[in-house]
């Protein structure tokens, strides 16, 4: 580019081939009468003009609403209705002037370029945006409002949002170093969350959609979904519970702490699958259920509650003395705070050096393995059909009084009312 100014902007040579003796200044080189000496080359410098004023910055834009107008958008009382989409540019600006709330119907797409600051320093409940199109927040930007849409909602890394954002179809995507403070929610859309990343308030996809939470995040609320699978990343923290409530997976990585309970249930009950996989070094602050899948906990990993299912296979990972990243599970030892229950079949493994608290019990079908060293503070119990194995260096100490038991007969769950999950959440 900078060869495009030099090249519009040099001195003409004089006629003969004779270089001027000294070079035309730039008030010079544009004076008319001198056009005569070489109109051509003139004519191709000054085509270069347009590229010229095309690499010069844009002055972002400031609209105060109510008070300015949107190109394209006409504004009847305190709604704004554009219908072709809208456009916002690199570090545009929108400023709310009025304590009405003021709402933006948007026909079409709405993308703004990075850095633009929409209600920035307002109140997210005085601005809705309604998109029936896509939207993509550009990185870097601040955007307070309540956001919903039709299609996919995509903000940029590092960036701010205050407000709730809700799709009905589409995919939400948090960009990585983001944060948010508001609820995530889908009708049947996958949710992802970047790295790095901080969501305060709930994720939700009321059918089928996928919830991904990126490494090194913090989700302060609740992850829940019907029938879509929950990935949490490595060493992120959900201060909540996390729950499918029909058919989905959950799997949460190396080093996670989640302070609620981890299930596969539906709404509580005895209708849920999904198998359960916790990663190493993990701390679970509640119980980890499901109705039918198996779940497997990973070596170093600390859970509060109760482990339970009715139909899958229970397996619980040895100790590790190298010890895990978390600060909370330092030394590395895998320990079940409750019992360790099957309902109907299932096997149950519980690996060397391992400590629960509780009993471990399969009520009608299903082996129990305890490996060396393993403590049990409760009693090793298969009621019906299926072996049962302890290593000779395992420690059962038969307590009755022991910390968890298993239910007789079929595992049920409670169903988590509203007022549970906030208390969970103020936990």
């Amino acid at each position: 580019m900078m060869n495009l100014f030099r090249t519009a902007l040099s001195p003409l040579p004089l006629h003969c081939n004779r270089k001027p003796s000294v070079p035309l200044r730039l008030e010079q080189a544009y004076n008319p009468a001198s056009w005569s000496t070489n109109k051509r080359q003139w004519t191709s410098r000054l085509a270069l003009l347009p590229l010229l004023l095309a690499w010069l910055p844009v002055q972002a834009a400031i609209y105060s609403l109510p008070r300015d107008s949107i190109a394209g958008c006409t504004p009847v009382d305190q709604t704004y209705t554009c219908a072709a989409g809208l456009v916002l540019g690199a570090g545009d600006t929108i400023v709310l002037t009025s304590s009405d709330p003021i709402t933006l119907k948007i026909t079409g797409d709405f993308t703004t370029g990075d850095g633009s600051q929409i209600n920035a320093e307002g109140d997210a409940s005085k601005l809705s945006i309604i998109v029936n199109g896509n939207t993509a927040i550009g990185a870097n930007s601040t955007l307070h409002a309540n956001l919903t849409g039709v299609g996919t909602i995509d903000t940029g890394e590092y960036t701010h949002v205050i407000g709730d954002v809700t799709t009905i179809a589409g995919v939400v995507t948090i960009g990585n170093h983001s944060t948010l403070t508001g609820k995530i929610t889908t009708a049947s859309a996958a949710i992802n969350v970047g790295y790095d990343t901080t969501v305060i308030g709930n994720i939700k996809t009321m059918v089928a959609g996928v919830v991904s939470v990126g490494y090194d995040s913090m989700v302060t609320g609740n992850i829940s979904t019907t029938s879509g699978a929950i990935n949490v990343g490595d060493r992120s923290i959900v201060t909540g519970s996390i729950l499918t409530t029909l058919a989905g997976a959950i799997t949460l990585g190396a080093n996670v702490k989640i302070t609620g309970n981890v299930a596969t249930t539906y709404q509580g009950s005895v209708v849920g699958a999904g198998a359960i996989v916790i990663g190493g070094g993990s701390k679970i602050g509640g119980s980890v259920t499901t109705n039918t899948g198996a779940i497997t906990i990973a070596s170093g990993t600390k859970v509060d509650g109760n482990v339970a299912t009715n139909d899958g296979a229970i397996t619980v990972g040895a100790s590790t003395a190298t010890g895990t990243d978390n600060k909370d599970n330092k030394d590395g030892v895998t320990k079940i705070g409750g019992a360790v229950c099957t309902g109907n079949s299932g096997a149950i493994t519980i690996g060397a050096d391992a400590k629960v608290d509780g009993s471990i019990e399969t009520a009608k079908a299903g082996a129990i393995t305890v490996g060396a060293r393993a403590e049990v503070g409760g009693s090793v119990t298969v009621k019906k059909a299926g072996a049962k194995t302890v290593a000779t260096s395992a420690d059962v100490h038969d307590n009755a009084n022991a910390n968890g038991k298993c239910p007789n007969g079929k595992i049920t769950y409670p169903k988590i009312q509203s007022r549970q999950w906030r208390q969970i959440f103020m936990h």
